[in-house]
C-alpha cells in the first residue's frame, strides 16, 4: 500500500498530461477510479 501511494502520486501527474493530449476525455475518466482507490 505504501508502494502504491508514491507511483499513484507520479503517475496521476504524468498520466493527466500525456493522457488528456493524447487521449480523448474518456482516458481521464478512467484514471478517476485509480485516484479513488488510493484515497
Amino acid at each position: 500500500m505504501t508502494t502504491n501511494t508514491p507511483l499513484t502520486m507520479t503517475n496521476t501527474p504524468a498520466a493527466d498530461d500525456p493522457a488528456a493530449v493524447e487521449l480523448p476525455p474518456t482516458q481521464p475518466i478512467d484514471i478517476t477510479p485509480f485516484l479513488s482507490h488510493t484515497s
